[in-house]
């Protein structure tokens, strides 16, 4: 699924902005602004649109959802989903996983409300996979300490993934 970039039609002086992982691009724009100070806010993908609805923010970054009409959407990356777990588990005796190898197991997931897990839920209704048992998290970080205590499984995007320290995970 897509991520990309909510933009309203005003500007000023003072950019506030949601943060995700795909922060890249702000340093192109900080250098062709100079003058614009960022405010960084943290949250979760019905967070983003919320405050761009309020006008607490300008710019939003998150997985493309069900958008105003004041909303204009550009796709900056296309990210690719992992299934993670702890090494302790018996994906690794595979050659490869699919959505479906998550039938049965204990997930792992963000919150509802959050780009992560509405692309999970997506994939797994697209897939007919019953998710009985669920861990629900608030980051990303909540998901990896239960990983590493073998609790579970995980659908994750690439830079979710990213830094980790994958050591004992597969």
């Amino acid at each position: 699924m897509p991520k990309g970039r909510f933009l309203r039609e005003d500007y000023h002086s003072e950019l506030a902005v949601m943060r995700t992982p795909a922060m890249g691009m702000i340093r192109g724009f900080m250098l062709d602004h100079p003058e614009v100070e960022f405010e960084i806010v943290d949250g979760a993908a019905d967070d983003v649109v919320e405050r761009l609805a309020r006008g607490t923010v300008e710019l939003g970054l998150t997985a493309h959802g069900d958008l105003q009409d004041s909303f204009c959407f550009e796709p900056l990356l296309q990210e690719q989903f992992y299934g993670v777990a702890h090494r302790s588990h018996p994906w690794p005796m595979q050659k490869s996983i699919s959505w479906s190898d998550f039938k049965g197991e204990t997930v792992l997931a963000t919150r509802p409300g959050t780009s992560i897990r509405a692309i999970a839920d997506a994939a797994f209704s697209e897939y007919s996979i019953s998710v009985s048992e669920r861990f629900n998290a608030c980051s990303a970080a909540t998901i990896r300490g239960l990983l590493r205590a073998g609790v579970g499984v995980a659908a994750l995007p690439a830079l979710e993934v990213q830094g980790f320290g994958l050591d004992d995970f597969v």
